[in-house]
């Protein structure tokens, strides 16, 4: 027997030949793990070419990972969230054995009323209000004061808890005036307070001489409490802006520029037809209680028809009372009686367009003292006097101071005495 192939220590002979030995008998540790041959469980048979273990991915459930949180908090709505990973060994122990894993978000905390999720944690949140009461007390503030329709009022303010109890509550309020005082028609409001009016404001005729407030001269200004005219007392010492004296002594009538005229005669009363102004005597027309024996030292010019302006006086109406302001937009300016036979020739005087025509155009157009305003059937009779007593006045003038000739005067009083004393 001749050698023909020296086999290795990791050969064997087959069939006369050297050939490699499997892994599971060559008595190396093929896989590393410490086992050798059949004592590696990789190992099935001495014949096993292949040391390597079979893989088992896993036995249980520790072999895949740890159950546990991942990652950091976040908010989801107003509760605290975070990743919660959960491991799981499939078919344990064998070689089909694999790992899996399943994520899903757990609830960390649930932020309350009173709190909101910022950032993946719950912030206390201020609630601004539970109650209305949280906001403020329901009440007057301030002082009373006046309002525009002059009552006395003070401002009440209301509160209001909006949302309340929850992070989106807050409060408000609402301003509102209540009326503290109704302000009566005799009385204003000052300071936040209804007090009686002054006399010279309180639309009324406090001292019953038909003028009222500032159109009485006894009126200083709107907030004197005192309409009472000035009492006519002539003084001697002091030198008077408009003076009538009988011979050298006897003080007639007097007054100061814008006053009205005080006569001796009577009691020493204010005569409430004639004014003091710029110096001269000036007389409302037509005048029912003066005439034009004593009347002579007022100039006929100086004698106003209504609806005009003297300074800062005025006669608005029949009975020539002087008044103090301006004269209003809707004076009253109508021509004559209505209905009547003015000069007598059987012809009223809407239908008589000659005498009753030329003596009111003459007349008033010149500022000769007749009112051109309307009074009715009644009143006529008056209106027919004054008129013939300012056509005497203008004939005692003479005719070089009458705007007609003394013939037309003359023939007018005629007229009228007749239609007078038909009546």
């Amino acid at each position: 027997q001749r050698l023909i192939d020296d086999c290795l220590i990791n050969e064997m002979c087959t069939n006369g030949q050297c050939i490699t030995k499997p892994q599971c008998s060559d008595e190396i540790d093929n896989d590393g793990d410490g086992l050798i041959d059949m004592q590696d469980p990789g190992c099935q048979n001495p014949q096993d070419n292949d040391e390597g273990d079979e893989v088992i991915e896993c036995r249980n459930e520790g072999d895949c990972g740890t159950d546990g949180f991942i990652g950091n908090n976040f908010c989801s709505g107003n509760n605290v969230k975070r990743n919660f990973i959960d491991y799981t060994c499939n078919n344990p122990g064998s070689v089909n054995s694999f790992c899996s894993s399943t994520t899903n978000s757990r609830l960390v905390q649930q932020c309350t009323v009173s709190q909101i999720c910022q950032n993946g944690q719950c912030v206390n949140q201020n609630i601004a209000c539970y109650t209305k009461a949280d906001c403020g007390v329901d009440g007057f503030i301030g002082n009373n004061y006046c309002s525009v329709n002059g009552d006395a009022v003070r401002d009440f303010k209301t509160f209001t808890c909006n949302n309340p109890g929850s992070v989106n509550s807050f409060c408000s309020s609402n301003t509102e005036q209540r009326l503290i005082d109704d302000c009566l028609i005799n009385e204003m409001c000052t300071n936040g307070q209804c007090i009686a009016k002054p006399q010279c404001s309180d639309g009324i005729d406090n001292d019953n001489d038909g003028l009222i407030d500032m159109q009485d001269p006894g009126c200083q200004n709107p907030q004197d409490n005192d309409e009472t005219d000035a009492v006519c007392v002539y003084d001697p010492s002091k030198t008077y802006d408009c003076e009538v004296t009988q011979g050298t002594n006897q003080v007639l009538y007097w007054g100061n520029n814008n006053e009205w005229m005080c006569n001796r005669y009577g009691g020493n009363f204010q005569e409430k037809h004639i004014i003091c102004y710029n110096n001269q005597w000036y007389e409302a027309s037509p005048t029912w209680n003066w005439n034009p024996w004593n009347g002579d030292f007022i100039p006929f010019e100086n004698v106003i028809t209504p609806c005009t302006q003297v300074g800062s006086w005025y006669v608005d109406a029949a009975d020539g009372v002087w008044k103090k302001g301006q004269v209003p937009a809707n004076c009253p300016l109508m021509a004559a009686c209505k209905e009547v036979d003015f000069n007598c020739n059987n012809v009223i005087d809407q239908g008589d367009t000659t005498e009753i025509t030329n003596v009111f155009n003459d007349l008033t157009s010149n500022n000769k003292g007749i009112t051109p305003q309307y009074i009715n059937q009644k009143q006529c009779s008056v209106m027919k006097s004054s008129l013939g007593l300012i056509m005497f006045r203008e004939v005692d003038k003479g005719a070089s101071k009458a705007v007609m000739t003394l013939a037309d005067l003359n023939e007018r009083k005629n007229k009228i005495n007749q239609c007078i004393s038909k009546q």
